[in-house]
């Protein structure tokens, strides 16, 4: 938070809006991010093939998707990425899912 005393009076509320609004947003950032429940498409969204083949081999669902409804074979075929593409559908990947966007 902000150090709101080393303000005058008519500024000490708008540095306190500041601060909460600073810590609100930072708040809810952590908390998007830490709500991700699918490793697989966190994986394909960072074109980490080699990790997607690996938890595949874990039995992971090819179809979990992210907070935002996204899934592996949506970030594989943003990616424009044939190979990745190809090892989500071989294993089962739902290619009429879909997302909020």
């Amino acid at each position: 938070m902000l150090n709101v005393g080393c303000f005058p009076s008519s500024q000490r509320r708008k540095a306190r809006i500041v601060s909460r609004i600073i810590f609100t947003t930072a708040l809810v950032a952590s908390t998007h991010l830490a709500a991700s429940t699918s490793p697989l498409a966190d994986a394909a969204e960072k074109r980490d093939l080699p990790t997607i083949r690996t938890l595949l081999k874990q039995h992971a669902d090819a179809d979990t998707p992210q907070v935002d409804g996204m899934t592996a074979l949506h970030w594989a075929a943003y990616r424009d990425d044939l190979e990745m593409t190809t090892v989500l559908v071989k294993a089962g990947a739902n290619a009429s899912a879909t997302n909020r966007y």
